[in-house]
């Protein structure tokens, strides 16, 4: 009789079944693993996208990252007071706005000191003193004047103020422009006018008083010869979209942060981003190590950081002021 004690076990097509479940298991954990890692790498580049999203459109450059327009920026902290807020290139003096002098006349210099060295190109009038910065760019800016139109009779004139020398003009003692040293009148003929109506902002000054904004400064028309230093990042951007200097203020104020700056391609090559801050008793402002930067009031409660962002090698190299108020150029 056959020996049946191995019925119904086949042990070749057991072992092949054996294998074939190992096998099926073994692409199983693989498929597993394979969707794991996939849906790990969506997760990560879905955080990535709401983190971007998150911390801006991609566009507005953000301090707090180190780079403005794609160069790298080195960022610091700078305290700033109230006595900031009423110093400086944008500070806005009129009817409702009272000046405040600083101590001393440390930020004057003597016009004659340097318009006598210029007589052959323009003449010095009733000024004695203009700030520093402004008096250096209008001697380049009415030199350069002269150079381009053969006419060398242009008058500077009326410069800074005292409060005593204010006495009796159209706006009173404490609330006049001239009181700066950043305002000037200037006095030229028709070819002059015209010259310096397309070229002023290329040297940083803009007509103070436009005789269609007269509703706005306070100041009658008639005073379109009055012209004030503002720098040349500013006087570009008033210059291209027709601002007065309280337009201009009010649109920073409203428009810009250090979060979203405003970029402006300046007259003279140089790219420069501008960003406001209101000073409530005292403030930090952001400010960079590595470029140039100036800080200037407003003189209604803000403070206005300018860094010029594309500049020279040797200007890279020289040491930035914290308290200047004027980008070298």
């Amino acid at each position: 009789m056959a020996n049946n004690d191995n019925r119904g076990f086949n042990t070749v097509n057991d072992s092949n079944v054996s294998r074939r479940d190992q096998r099926i298991r073994l692409q199983r954990m693989t498929f597993i693993a394979i969707v794991a890692i996939a849906a790990l790498m969506v997760v990560a580049l879905l955080v990535l996208i709401i983190g971007s999203i998150a911390s801006g459109d991609g566009n507005t450059p953000d301090p707090n990252q180190g780079n403005i327009s794609g160069e790298k920026v080195d960022w610091t902290t700078q305290p700033v007071s109230a006595q900031d807020t009423v110093t400086g290139d944008l500070v806005i003096v009129n009817g409702a706005h009272q000046y405040t002098f600083p101590e001393g006349l440390g930020h004057l210099t003597k016009v004659y000191n340097v318009a006598s060295k210029s007589s052959a190109y323009y003449q010095q009038g009733d000024v004695e003193y203009m700030e520093t910065n402004a008096l250096t760019a209008v001697d380049k800016m009415l030199t350069e004047l002269a150079t381009a139109t053969g006419y060398s009779k242009t008058v500077l004139a009326a410069g800074y103020r005292t409060l005593e020398d204010q006495e009796g003009k159209q706006q009173a003692p404490g609330y006049s422009d001239h009181h700066t040293g950043r305002l000037c009148a200037i006095n030229t003929n028709d070819t002059g006018k015209t010259w310096l109506a397309n070229n002023a902002h290329k040297y940083g000054f803009v007509v103070r008083y436009p005789d269609a904004k007269s509703t706005i400064t306070g100041v009658k028309p008639g005073y379109d010869y009055a012209y004030r230093y503002v720098g040349v990042a500013h006087a570009t951007y008033m210059y291209n979209n027709n601002l007065c200097l309280e337009e201009y203020v009010e649109y920073l104020k409203a428009n810009v942060t250090d979060k979203k700056p405003l970029s402006v391609n300046g007259a003279d090559g140089k790219v420069y981003d501008i960003y406001y801050y209101t000073v409530n008793g005292s403030a930090s402002v952001k400010v960079p190590t590595n470029f140039p930067y100036t800080l200037s009031g407003t003189n209604d409660g803000g403070v206005v950081v300018t860094v010029c962002r594309t500049v020279s090698n040797t200007e890279l190299d020289t040491t930035v002021d914290t308290t200047a108020t004027t980008v070298v150029q």
